[in-house]
């Protein structure tokens, strides 16, 4: 009895702890379900956000591809008008070249017709030459040399800041036997002072010579430039030939394209030559300006004389703003064979140009 009571209570609490035991794994089991039940979920959710972050990037994708193709069909429409446009200028280059033989017949008829020994010109836009005579021959330079030295002494004042009316005191050997204002009956002689706005005012616009002469003797000893060798170096201008040289019609265009760029700089120093530049006609007077039957915006000009000869640097710009310059020079009768040449320019090159070029100004 005692035996079998003892098997029975440790059946019963053998019983009991199996039944705990059971208990507990079924909790864990459950806690474990609604562990990976909410990893599922998570899991779900992360699917579904990459699912729309995919979708987003795809759509982001077709934009900048369909971006990419409007780029490829405007690029190639532009191709397409660049085509047509260089079509249609060499279609315009194949006529003017037909006129132009015209025209240059037409010139040296014109020219066989004038009694000079030669004449060398050179006209174009600030960029380019677009029509020209002799244009590599040597001719003497005269007074038009003078611009280029200005221009020369106007930008290397504008960049030392030294003011345009800074004071200079006239040297014996600035005086030359022929001025046109700055003479002894004037108060001009060695030993008096000046400013270098006057220096260069009356050597543009009244074409002085003993302000000119002031202005290189202050350009070798302030700044160091020999204005010979400068001009030499340059623009090939060759001092050999008079106290302003030989140059051909071509390097005086490049001359003029160096003052015209400063010119078209706007500064007060520029503003100041382009002012002496247009005031030179209540001096002096423009042979080829005046025979031109045309109206620009701004006609200023150099003129340079020797014996008979004559030589003219001229700068214009049309209403539209775009510049033209004229170079002339000439051996015998200079004034009658500049003027000569304006009205063929005139009358023959705008004839013939002009009836392509519909709308556009030529000089």
């Amino acid at each position: 009895t005692t035996e079998s009571t003892t098997v029975e209570t440790t059946f019963v609490e053998t019983t009991a702890e199996t039944t705990t035991s059971t208990d507990n794994s079924l909790e864990l089991a459950k806690e474990q379900a609604e562990a990976e039940k909410e990893q599922a979920e998570l899991e779900k959710q992360q699917a579904e956000e990459e699912a729309l972050q995919a979708i987003e990037h795809a759509a982001q994708v077709e934009a900048a591809a369909e971006q990419v193709r409007q780029e490829l069909s405007d690029a190639l429409e532009q191709v397409k008008e660049s085509m047509e446009q260089a079509d249609s200028y060499k279609k315009l280059m194949d006529e003017l070249s037909f006129k132009n033989s015209i025209l240059a017949n037409d010139f040296n008829e014109m020219l066989s017709t004038l009694q000079i020994d030669l004449i060398g010109f050179a006209i174009g836009t600030d960029s380019e030459i677009i029509a020209y005579c002799n244009e590599d021959s040597l001719f003497s330079a005269n007074c038009i040399a003078k611009p280029a030295v200005v221009t020369l002494l106007l930008l290397k004042l504008q960049e030392a800041n030294i003011p345009l009316d800074a004071k200079i005191v006239i040297k014996s050997s600035d005086i030359a036997p022929y001025s046109t204002w700055m003479t002894a009956e004037n108060g001009f002689v060695a030993g008096s002072e000046t400013t270098l706005m006057e220096c260069a005012y009356c050597a543009i616009s009244m074409s002085d010579n003993t302000g000119y002469n002031v202005i290189k003797r202050f350009l070798k000893e302030i700044f160091g430039i020999d204005v010979n060798q400068w001009r030499l170096e340059m623009f090939d201008h060759q001092m050999d030939g008079g106290s302003y040289g030989k140059i051909t019609a071509k390097n005086m265009f490049r001359e003029g394209q160096y003052v015209l760029d400063f010119i078209k700089t706007n500064t007060e120093y520029a503003n100041c030559l382009k002012d002496w530049l247009e005031l030179e006609d209540t001096y002096y007077d423009s042979v080829f300006v005046n025979a031109l039957d045309m109206e620009f915006k701004y006609a200023g000009f150099k003129i340079g004389w020797y014996n008979s000869t004559q030589t003219e640097l001229v700068f214009l710009q049309d209403e539209s703003g775009n510049w033209y310059i004229a170079v002339f020079l000439t051996k015998a009768n200079g004034t009658d064979t500049i003027a000569r040449v304006a009205y063929w320019i005139d009358q023959k090159f705008r004839e013939y140009v002009n009836q392509i070029l519909t709308g556009q100004q030529h000089v």
